[in-house]
């Protein structure tokens, strides 16, 4: 089932402006969504870097926004 903007608003209400939608695939978004509590925003960012790990890998070239 699609994510409606509402939800997405709520989302993006709960965590203060801190929630990327871009940081989640749409099935991460619905899991959170379809959760009894929605998760801290600890929770998220410890569960966003448990599954994507690449982010942490310091030889991985930075992207500078400048360029």
């Amino acid at each position: 089932m699609a994510i409606s903007k509402l939800e997405l608003m709520r989302l993006s209400d709960t965590y203060d402006g801190e929630f990327d939608f871009a940081d989640f695939s749409e099935e991460e978004l619905r899991e959170i969504l379809d959760a009894d509590e929605l998760p801290s925003r600890e929770e998220l960012r410890e569960r966003y870097f448990a599954e994507h790990d690449d982010v942490k890998d310091r030889t991985l070239a930075h992207h500078r926004w400048a360029d």
